[in-house]
C-alpha cells in the first residue's frame, strides 16, 4: 500500500489514489526457546485516513506475540487527509525496518 514513490508526491496538490482502501491485520505467535523481544508498542497515524499499529510482547517463557493493523479506509485522498496521508507514509517508511528486534536470549 505505501512504497517510497509516494514521498515524491509531497510538493503536488493532486489527489492520491489507492487501489483500494484496505485493513490488513495480522497477529504471529511464535514459539522457540530462547528468543527474546522488547515489549513495545508503535502507533502512529489517525482513523480516518491512514492508522499503524504494532505490538510486541513477550509472553510465556517460548512464546513471542506481535500483532500489526495497517488500515486505509479512502481510496481518495484530497485536502487535510492527504497531507495526513504523506506525513504517514514517511514515519510510516521511516520506522518501518525498526519495528521490532528479535533476539537470542542466554
Amino acid at each position: 500500500m505505501i512504497d517510497n514513490s509516494i514521498l515524491k508526491r509531497e510538493s503536488d496538490t493532486q489527489a492520491i489514489y489507492l487501489n483500494e482502501a484496505a485493513v490488513v491485520k495480522l497477529e504471529i505467535e511464535l514459539h522457540s526457546a530462547g528468543l527474546k523481544v522488547q515489549s513495545k508498542t508503535t502507533e502512529f497515524g489517525n482513523l480516518s485516513t491512514t492508522l499503524f499499529k504494532g505490538d510486541a510482547m513477550q509472553g510465556d517463557s517460548d512464546a513471542i506475540k506481535f500483532s500489526y493493523i495497517l488500515s486505509s479506509n479512502k481510496k481518495t485522498i484530497t485536502g487535510d487527509s492527504r497531507s495526513a496521508f504523506i506525513a504517514f507514509a514517511k514515519e510510516f517508511l521511516k520506522s518501518k525496518k525498526n519495528m521490532f528486534t528479535i533476539t537470542q536470549g542466554q
